[in-house]
């Protein structure tokens, strides 16, 4: 059709002037044509096409400005008849502005998530070229995940054509002292390579030049205001504890503030061989080392990794079989689609929870488009005049659907800007629920803009489409004479309700499941009692204080001495924290078990409450104990199927390691030292020297718990100069382990709130409709007799089933969501009926509400005014 419109210039002048105003439509057509055919028989169709083209080309701009003046024109009068539709029918155009407002206020709030979560590292300029290294060692009844070895770091870009740089990054917490403070920070030991991968702005300093000496630091923007004011600090020195010795290192640079959506975290940077000095280097220290590499433009990961089995797989596959070695995944993955975990990286997630939030602001934008079609339709009666007059005057179809299509895309613009508002009162409550740091500010980029677009379209075309393509249907006759029919039953109408209750009841069960969920794993037995037992770190006193015969057994007795004390131990590793993990198999047998493992005091058990099933506990009364003594968990015999355990012999798998060479004394009833996501694994508990006490665990009173704690305070600083103090509560971090679940517990809740409003304000939009439709006949019916409870039962009666149906279709939805979500756990809680009747029933109570709110209306009207309607 195109191209036969541009082969006859006669049509494409006569299609630019009828669109131009009524006095320029005189313009002889016919003219034209036979000017056109004379210039073709004297010079040729060519000079006659030419001729053509520039009368068009000047007519263009014309008729540009004359359909901009009329779509204007359009504009304004589509928005005259919105505005005096929102006044004639107030409360259906309140509940539609309000409802899409709130739904659309909910998709900003998930689209500044979604932004933040998928832009986690994405400001490092050659993000999509970063990996992180790791290795797996399978030792065929079980696997471990580690670091790389250490010497890999420094070698892999000299043996690897396609690795361009690496650094080591290895976390840890510092103490550092400056003008006689002590203050714990978290710092980054890595290699001169590390700004050479990853984007962290200087604001003093140039990355070529720091971290070049073992004595250079470099720190983040924060600390330098903290430690030096606003003054340049480079050349300033702080003093670092760094292996029990005092260190003094100089600034040579400070980091500008970076995105708080960033996997790296941390307050200073010091160079990696200044806190391992030898152990940076070599294959047989057993340290693993956090490993990032940069791989060149265009090479190729899988590539890269098909070359480790025949190269540096070589140690892992000799010291642990073929199965073992390393393997690349992409950093920008670690967030959300990480595979592992890593020691030198914080704030991993799930995409889940991006998919679930995402699912949830979408169900609750489309229950708000429902209510727009719903009430649009229900409202309809008052415009029928109106659009039978349009029909009259020559309104075509096409024209009465711009026209209703128009008025849902205005409202959806009104909605649109007031949910912007409702997002940025919002958003410091969103914030609080997901433990982010969204802003505003990021919706005005280009991405959000053409997010906000689509969003616009898509409400618009959702919540009009259906009301402008049943209402310009309707036909001319019916409309004056008011035997209208909307949709017969109003079938679609009520498909909506369904799904708007469906996804309500869905919503509901579900906040259920999820709140009785996270109660569940903060009241499950534990196997040890959390309650008034204070938690204080030791791990950075230096080691001469904690290798003293006379350190932990002096500060023990020291808090000891008061009445509010009531008992003291120590450990290795925090109860709330992944221990480390050896193999173990008995003497002379082949079957082995990764087991976690813990040293501690001989108070250990009692101050935490643990119970022995068998066996003792560790005694001072043996002195073997502090060799050999272990005591093991149930899981640890079950695993094993080791009949009379006590006294059987162990060994580790690794020759060389003669530290777990030990004898079963005790056998504990099964705790949790890890999340409840997990099951309980094999645990040994073994005596710790005096120097590998890092945490000290102190139960005290219910009573008096400020003034203990400060007790506890003074103690330790009266033994400790060369610390600060801190503290935890045992129970607060263990509660901390499932903020998660608490979060998303409260965000469920209240979307089902939400959806379950909007659901109903849906629900009074079709009573309404119902209503309406059925005036004359409840009329008729209340001369005839009926009763207020007659009618009420009549209206309660149409929409009883679609309750029923949105059951029906709720429950498996749910059941089948639900086991999905529990399945994430080992411990959970079963899927019970009760908790599926009980989102019904208050799904039906609301819902049964805001009928009777119509049908109580509609019931007490007079029956004369009733009959006289139409």
């Amino acid at each position: 059709m195109k191209k036969k419109l541009l082969n006859n210039p006669p049509k494409i002048a006569e299609w630019c002037i009828n669109r131009l105003l009524p006095d320029d439509r005189q313009t002889p057509v016919g003219d034209f044509e036979e000017y056109y055919h004379r210039i073709a028989a004297r010079d040729g169709k060519s000079k006659a096409h030419l001729w053509y083209y520039t009368q068009v080309i000047k007519l263009l701009p014309k008729v540009c400005l004359n359909n901009l003046y009329w779509k204007i024109a359009m504009f304004g009068n589509y928005l005259k008849l919105t505005f005096r539709n929102f006044r004639k029918n107030k409360i259906n155009s309140l509940i539609n502005t309000i409802g899409l407002s709130l739904g659309i206020s909910c998709c900003i709030l998930v689209m500044l998530f979604v932004q933040n979560e998928y832009g986690y590292d994405r400001f490092h300029e050659n993000v999509d070229r970063i990996y992180d290294l790791h290795g797996t060692i399978n030792f065929g009844f079980g696997r471990a995940e580690v670091g790389a070895q250490p010497s890999l770091g420094p070698t892999l870009p000299v043996e690897f054509p396609e690795v361009e740089d690496a650094v080591r990054v290895n976390k840890e917490t510092f103490v550092l002292e400056y003008e006689n403070l002590l203050f714990e920070e978290n710092g980054l030991a890595v290699d001169p390579t590390f700004f050479n991968i990853f984007t962290f702005p200087l604001k003093y300093g140039k990355k070529d030049e720091v971290l070049n000496d073992l004595h250079d630091i470099v720190i983040s923007e924060e600390m330098s205001t903290k430690c030096f004011d606003y003054e340049n600090p480079v050349g300033k020195s702080i003093t670092v504890k760094v292996n029990d010795k005092e260190v003094e290192f100089l600034v040579s640079g400070v980091t500008r503030a970076y995105p708080e959506n960033s996997s790296l975290v941390f307050d200073f940077l010091v160079p990696i061989g200044s806190v391992y000095n030898e152990k940076t280097h070599g294959w047989n220290e057993g340290v693993h080392v956090p490993t990032f590499l940069l791989l060149r433009d265009g090479a190729n990961a899988s590539e890269l990794e098909a070359k480790f089995p025949e190269t540096i797989d070589s140690y892992f596959k000799e010291k642990f079989g073929e199965k073992s070695g390393y393997m690349i995944q992409a950093f920008s993955d670690y967030h959300l689609r990480g595979l592992r975990n890593s020691s030198a990286l914080v704030n991993k997630s799930s995409a889940i929870y991006v998919y679930i939030l995402s699912v949830i602001a979408i169900l609750v934008l489309l229950i708000a488009c429902f209510n727009f079609t719903n009430l649009s339709v229900a409202g309809a009666s008052n415009r029928f005049v109106e659009i039978g007059v349009r029909k009259v005057v020559g309104a075509q179809e096409k024209q009465l659907i711009n026209q209703f299509w128009s008025e849902a895309a205005i409202i959806s613009l009104i909605s649109l800007i007031i949910g912007i508002f409702l997002a940025y009162a919002f958003i410091p409550y969103f914030n609080h629920l997901s433990a982010r740091h969204l802003s505003m500010f990021n919706l005005w980029n280009p991405y959000m803009i053409l997010g906000l677009i689509a969003l616009l379209f898509f409400v618009s075309s959702a919540a009009g489409g259906y009301p402008s393509l049943v209402l310009s249907k309707l036909k001319m006759l019916d409309l004056f004479k008011r035997k209208y029919k909307i949709s017969g039953k109003n079938t679609f109408g009520k498909a909506l309700i369904v799904i708007q209750f469906t996804i309500s009841i869905c919503l509901i069960v579900a906040s259920i499941f999820i709140y009785r969920q996270h109660n569940f794993l903060m009241s499950k037995d534990l196997g040890f009692v959390g309650e008034q037992v204070v938690i204080v770190p030791l791990h950075n006193v230096s080691e001469d204080l904690k290798s003293n015969d006379a350190f932990f057994e002096t500060f023990k007795n020291r808090l000891l001495s008061h009445s509010a004390v009531k008992s003291v131990s120590g450990s290795e590793y925090t109860m709330v924290k992944y221990w480390m993990s050896t193999v173990l198999k008995p003497l002379g047998e082949e079957q082995a078990v990764i087991v976690d493992v813990n040293s501690v005091d001989y108070d250990y058990i009692t101050t935490l409450g643990m119970q022995l099933t068998e066996g003792r506990n560790l005694s001072r009364d043996y002195p073997s104990d502090s060799d050999k003594a272990v005591i093991v968990n149930e899981t640890f015999i079950q695993r094993l199927r080791v009949e009379n355990p006590i006294g059987v012999h162990f060994d580790s798998i690794f020759e060389d390691n003669n530290r777990y060479k030990f004898t079963i004394v005790g056998i504990l009833k099964d705790y949790h030292h890890i999340s409840l996501r997990e099951s309980i694994r094999p645990t040994i508990l073994r005596l710790s020297a005096q120097e590998d006490i890092n945490y000290v665990y102190i139960k005290i009173s219910a009573d008096r718990m400020h003034e203990t704690i400060k007790i506890i305070e003074r103690e330790f600083n009266t033994i400790i100069c060369d610390a600060p103090f801190s503290f935890s509560f045992l129970d607060e971090r263990v509660a901390q382990r499932y903020q998660m679940e608490s979060r998303w517990s409260r965000i469920v809740t209240y979307a089902s709130a939400m959806a379950i409003i909007l659901a109903c304000s849906g629900l009074f939009g079709l009573t309404l409709l119902t209503v309406v439709r059925r005036t004359k006949e409840i009329g008729i019916r209340k001369v005839l007799g009926a009763s207020a409870a007659n009618i009420i039962d009549l209206i309660h009666r149409e929409f009883s089933l679609l309750l029923i149906i949105a059951n029906v279709v709720a429950w498996p939805l749910t059941y089948f969501s639900a086991r999905a979500f529990l399945e994430n756990y080992a411990y959970r809680i079963n899927l019970d009926l009760w908790v599926f009747i009980a989102g019904s029933l208050t799904a039906i109570l609301i819902s049964e509400a805001t009928i009777c709110v119509i049908a109580f209306r509609a019931a007490w009207e007079e029956p004369v005014k009733s009959i006289r309607y139409e």
